[in-house]
């Protein structure tokens, strides 16, 4: 865990580092458009008023220097832009030729008097801004050394009259003071910026971190504002609403109607009201829905919670039943014992030459029940003993043809009653094999009994469209039967129900049991057809 956060500071401090040398660069960028730009200006004045005092004591002093200053800026362009040179050597040749060139230019007009020493000002205060500390200093004392050298230099050469000794001091010291107050400035401009770029990191390393908190909660999130639209949604809330395709703008209403028009009673209501849902996704999942105002104004947002009570009610279903199964497991040992006396006492008789037909009759009927009532007990202890699963590695294709040619060999089905079609055939899944046989085995036995009297036919598929990125095969059971009611659909996997005088209606509830004891699932589904389907979902594995 240290290592991991200390490394996330480095390159956090990387990435700062990076975007302050960039900015350095940048503003030596418009420093050197700058100069060229002057360069310019005072060569194009020079040549647009000939009155004025631009180059009067030495014209071609004043253009050598304009053209050669501003044939340096230009050469400097591609090591400035391409950063050929490093950052400080660049800094210094500007500011150099800057100081020298404005010295030589000031020497070649009226001196002090024609202003050009206050152009060395923003050359002073660039060198502050962008190397804050002792250079900015440096240079403005080489400033102010370089316009006393030339007034003591124009005095030796009787250029001037008497040397301004107090218009040399007040330069150096406006020199001096620019230096200072650009170098606090820019001291004060790195540090706001320091401060808002840490705040900038804290704030996006909080919206990440409640990015991920919210997106990896159990409970389904969606933030969507008053236009319908949603601004935020979770991965839990796109299982729940089925939206494995998001689309740009995201609309409420594109992903439910149900929660978009509950929104709609809500926004007119604000009560503290729960929606109940039913998803009419694959997922089939039913949800709660709880809405919560957050903001004013036009930042106002509602906060959408999912809550998956499906899964809820499988929790208590399962706690329901597991108490059930301990309950009637030990009523099933009470009522074993005595069972076994009259089954032996039925085969006792069935001995005995003294019976008479109507007698035999009776004795037939009593073992037949014995047997049932052993076998519903026999259910209901595996359904309380729940034996954990060792999962194998199934290659379907082969498995399920394999476990056709049994089912048909021993319970003498024809050969045009069981199909199989199966695509691709480079699947694996991972499961018990001896829990899964069990399952398909219940399942064609429940096919063939509640299929058509004159043509019972029962195919198996698993679908061959897979993507790439799932994780569940599925094992299609289909019969061409009556289909289940809407009412019977609804308790088909609960225990002890069954519509059938033979069964013990354990079947499909065990069969369940161990589907999802394999961290697959089995589910009724409604065909269109009018045909009977009974689904497998279990883990697939690519072969390597």
């Amino acid at each position: 865990m240290t290592l991991t956060f200390d490394n996330e500071l480095m390159v956090e401090h990387a990435r700062g580092k990076h975007r302050n040398e960039k900015r350095s660069w940048h503003s030596l960028r418009l420093f050197l458009l700058y100069r060229i730009g002057l360069a310019a200006l005072l060569l194009i004045l020079f040549f647009l008023d000939g009155s004025n005092e631009l180059g009067i004591y030495n014209p071609d002093l004043y253009l050598n220097t304009t053209y050669t200053l501003l044939g340096l800026n230009l050469l400097l362009i591609l090591p400035t832009y391409l950063k050929w040179l490093p950052f400080r050597w660049l800094v210094f040749i500007m500011t150099g030729a800057d100081i020298l060139a404005l010295t030589l230019l000031m020497h070649a007009s009226s001196g002090l008097s024609g202003g050009l020493a206050l152009l060395i000002i923003p050359t002073i205060a660039g060198v502050g801004i962008l190397l804050p500390g002792r250079m900015a200093l440096f240079f403005a004392a080489i400033a102010a050394l370089a316009v006393l050298a030339e007034l003591v230099y124009g005095f030796w050469e009787n250029i001037y009259r008497s040397p301004n000794y107090t218009m040399a001091g007040i330069h150096g010291m406006l020199y001096f003071a620019i230096a200072s107050l650009a170098a606090k400035l820019a001291r004060r401009v790195k540090e706001s910026e320091a401060t808002v770029t840490e705040l900038d990191e804290n704030l996006a390393s909080i919206t990440e971190m409640n990015e991920q908190i919210i997106d990896n909660m159990q409970s389904g999130v969606c933030v969507v504002g008053d236009d319908g639209r949603v601004r935020l949604i979770n991965q839990t809330a796109q299982r729940l609403l089925g939206a494995s395709k998001l689309s740009n703008p995201l609309r409420l209403a594109d992903l439910s109607d149900s929660l978009y028009t509950s929104f709609a009673v809500w926004r007119k209501r604000r009560d503290d009201r729960t929606y109940e849902h039913n998803a009419t996704t694959e997922s089939g999942s039913n949800f709660e829905a709880r809405f919560i105002q957050a903001g004013e104004g036009k930042q106002a947002v509602t906060l959408i919670f999912l809550q998956d009570i499906s899964e809820r009610n499988r929790q208590l279903q399962a706690m329901k039943l597991a108490s059930l199964g301990r309950f009637t497991a030990s009523i099933a040992h009470e009522i074993r014992n005595p069972l076994g006396a009259i089954s032996h006492a039925t085969q006792l008789l069935q001995e005995s030459p003294n019976l008479n037909k109507d007698d035999q009759r009776l004795v037939a009927i009593t073992e037949t029940n014995t047997k049932r009532m052993n076998h519903i007990i026999e259910d209901i202890l595996n359904m309380s003993r729940r034996t954990p699963s060792s999962p194998d590695t199934i290659p379907l294709h082969s498995w399920l043809q394999q476990l056709l040619d049994e089912y048909r060999q021993q319970k003498l089905a024809p050969e045009n009653a069981l199909y199989l079609r199966f695509t691709p055939s480079d699947k694996t899944a991972t499961f018990d094999t001896n829990q899964l046989r069990q399952i398909l085995w219940n399942l064609l036995n429940n096919a063939q009994s509640h299929g058509r009297s004159d043509q019972k036919t029962v195919t198996i598929t698993i679908e061959g469209d897979i993507p790439d990125n799932a994780t569940f095969a599925h094992i299609d059971i289909i019969n061409d039967g009556a289909q289940i009611s809407a009412e019977n659909e609804k308790q088909l996997f609960e225990p002890f129900f069954t519509t059938s005088n033979d069964g013990t209606g354990l079947g499909l509830y065990l069969s369940r049991e161990l589907c999802e004891n394999n961290g697959g699932s089995l589910d009724y589904i409604r065909q269109p057809d009018g045909k009977t389907c009974f689904r497998i979902k279990l883990p697939i594995k690519d072969v390597d």
